[in-house]
C-alpha cells in the first residue's frame, strides 16, 4: 500500500529516473555495436589483404617452381651432351694418343689435314 502512494505522488521522477536509464543503456549497446563493427570491418580488411598477399606468394611460387624445373630440365641436357662429347678417356699415361701424334706428325711434314686418309 506505502509503494502505491508512493508511486502515484512521484510519478513524474521515476519515469524520468526510467528514462535516463533507459538512454544509458541504450547509447551503451549503441556504443558496443559500433564497436564490434568497426572491428569486424578492420579484421576483414586484414584478413583480404593476408588472401591478397598469399596468391601473390603462391603465384611466385608457381613461377619459380617452373624456372627451377627449367634448370633442372637444362642440367641434365647439358650432362648429356657432356656424356656424348666424352666418348674416351683424353689422359691415360700420355698426354697426345696415337691419333693426336699421327695429325702432328702429319702436320710437321706440310699434309693438310683434309686427306683422304683423315675421312
Amino acid at each position: 500500500m506505502f509503494i502505491l502512494t508512493f508511486l502515484k505522488g512521484n510519478i513524474k521522477i521515476i519515469s524520468v529516473l526510467i528514462l535516463m536509464f533507459l538512454c544509458s543503456y541504450l547509447g551503451y549497446k549503441y556504443n558496443d555495436y559500433k564497436r564490434d563493427s568497426e572491428y569486424s570491418a578492420a579484421r576483414e580488411a586484414a584478413e583480404l589483404v593476408i588472401r591478397d598477399e598469399q596468391k601473390r606468394e603462391s603465384e611466385l611460387a608457381k613461377i619459380m617452381n617452373e624456372k627451377l624445373e627449367q634448370l633442372k630440365s637444362n642440367e641434365r641436357i647439358i650432362e648429356r651432351e657432356r656424356i656424348k662429347l666424352v666418348d674416351r678417356p683424353i689422359y691415360n699415361v700420355e698426354c697426345i694418343d696415337v691419333d693426336g701424334l699421327n695429325l702432328i706428325k702429319k702436320y710437321a711434314q706440310g699434309i693438310s689435314k683434309t686427306t683422304s686418309e683423315d675421312n
